[in-house]
């Protein structure tokens, strides 16, 4: 009964919603797209109503009646928009009904996510998004650091190319400025023990950090601040992959020669993992998405709860 309720419901009225919503976050007409979202909405509806049944209305007076809801759904997708779905969503229906309580929304959160991910031209869509804000995220944190430590002149007024360090400052642990010398390393160690040996060089910024536990970490930034390359302190073949198997959506396993075989894993929650092992399973190359933790002293990788 459910099922024929949602398909008489979600049919061409959530459809339409979610066409302009799309056209509105994009300003083009994409039915290809839209008949995917709607696809993953209207199963993430059903698995939602088979759990909650009428508990907080009918799938006319709930919360995914109210168009909010939709444009939030929509607009989560892209990468210029960072809402975050748990809390952009309304609880609130229609007529009186009991409002969404969390553990509702949570599941039927996690639940469009799920099939999103299952869908090959979203899930490619939120990985990708997931990226752009980890890297920004991680980005961010170093370039804060360096701009705590320099201080550049504003380059057109210099006459000098972009890419140049001429003009930069430099801060020593007391605070005081001095002229950034290229190709001479740098040191700063901060109370808690972390310390940070930086060199400037041929418009790049090369990173030394060394943590609590003494493990050495290495990142290279171009002169905005994007990193360009990043190493562990130990050899990658050295590390596990761990993850555990109800986190996991779907794995694609790809045979390349000689005992060498690729793996993508994709998650719950947007995360995805691309790897590459040799054939005594150690790993040879690995390209992370979404929320991941390294554990440098017992050398492992294993996503973020």
């Amino acid at each position: 009964m459910i099922e024929s309720i949602l398909l008489s419901i979600f049919g061409n009225t959530i459809y339409d919603l979610i066409k302009t919503s799309l056209k509105d976050s994009t300003a083009e007409d994409d039915a290809d797209l839209v008949g995917r979202i709607h696809i993953a909405l209207e199963e993430a509806s059903q698995k939602f109503f088979l759990k909650y049944d009428n508990q907080f209305g009918k799938p006319d007076s709930s919360f995914l009646a109210r168009k909010s809801n939709i444009d939030s759904i929509v607009k989560s997708i892209f990468y210029t928009n960072h809402l975050d779905l748990s809390e952009s969503i309304s609880p609130k229906g229609f007529d009186g009904v009991e409002d969404l309580n969390q553990e509702a929304l949570y599941y039927f959160c996690n639940q469009l996510n799920e099939f999103m991910m299952k869908d090959f031209r979203l899930s490619k869509i939120i990985v990708e998004k997931s990226h752009i804000k980890e890297s920004k995220e991680r980005d961010d944190k170093i370039i804060g650091l360096l701009n705590d430590l320099t201080g550049q002149k504003q380059q057109a007024e210099l006459g000098v190319p972009e890419e140049s360090f001429k003009g930069w400052m430099i801060s020593d642990e007391n605070g005081n400025e001095s002229q950034l010398i290229e190709g001479k390393q740098y040191h700063q160690k901060f109370p808690n023990g972390v310390e940070y040996s930086f060199m400037f060089k041929d418009g790049l910024i090369y990173v030394e950090l060394l943590d609590l536990h003494g493990q050495k970490s290495y990142y290279e930034l171009d002169i905005n601040g994007n990193v360009k390359d990043h190493k562990f302190p130990y050899p990658l073949s050295e590390y596990k992959l761990i993850i555990s198997e109800d986190q996991i959506v779907h794995k694609d396993k790809i045979e390349l020669g000689n005992g060498f075989y690729r793996e993508v894993i994709r998650m719950k929650w947007g995360k995805q993992a691309d790897v590459v092992f040799n054939h005594k399973r150690e790993l040879q190359s690995i390209n992370l998405h979404g929320g991941w933790e390294v554990k440098h002293l017992e050398k492992i990788i294993l996503p973020t709860p």
